[in-house]
């Protein structure tokens, strides 16, 4: 696993009720059954998301992002919370939805990748118990050609590349070696597996 930079540690300040919330919202729904029961359920309203797993066929890598999730701080505060994740962000604009994954692999990857070599793999639904949110997946095959930009999110982010071999692939899924210890999330460990299911059945 090779990383491009090295990220900056976060302390935990303070953990409180939210009262006003900018990408949440929370709700309690009431629903009835068909048989006649009542259901009420809590659950958070928020924006979907793209995510994107890059291959650089070139260098043999699959490239992926690390950054601090507060969440995972908060939940191993004797770690950094550092979580690594397929490219990814969130459909909070009016273009479409593949457009917004060309505009966060650009974004974050530094990547200027044609529509057409951004394939979708599937679309599912996250935190069915929670949100219920569409998560839209997505494949790209890339080379060094490609780079515009050494990527690494907006300013006001901390994001790292990282490189994972194809040979290590497998161990990182299953948390094998250096691997044993890396945050990581569902999607992203969705897509490594699609990934690897694809060239064992080429």
């Amino acid at each position: 696993m090779i990383q491009n930079k090295e990220l900056k540690k976060v302390e935990i300040i303070s953990e409180k009720p939210l009262e006003q919330a900018q990408y949440i919202k929370t709700a309690m729904v009431e629903a009835k059954r068909e048989d006649g029961r009542e259901i009420f359920w809590e659950m958070e309203k928020g924006h979907n998301s793209v995510h994107v797993l890059v291959d650089n066929i070139e260098d043999e890598f699959i490239e992926v992002v690390a950054q601090v999730r507060v969440p995972v701080k908060v939940n191993f505060p004797e770690t950094e919370g550092v979580c690594i994740e397929a490219c990814a962000g969130l459909v909070d604009k009016d273009a479409s939805i593949i457009q917004i994954a060309k505009e966060e692999l650009e974004e974050e990857m530094g990547y200027d990748v044609p529509l057409e070599n951004i394939i979708p793999v599937r679309r599912y639904c996250s935190n069915v118990g929670k949100s219920g949110g569409i998560v839209h997946t997505f494949r790209t095959e890339v080379q060094n050609s490609m780079k515009t930009s050494e990527g690494g999110g907006l300013e006001s982010e901390d994001i790292a590349i990282v490189r994972i071999p194809y040979d290590e692939v497998t161990d990182y899924i299953q948390r094998n070696g250096k691997y044993a210890e890396v945050f990581t999330d569902a999607t992203t460990l969705f897509l490594m597996q699609d990934w690897v299911i694809r060239r064992l059945t080429k």
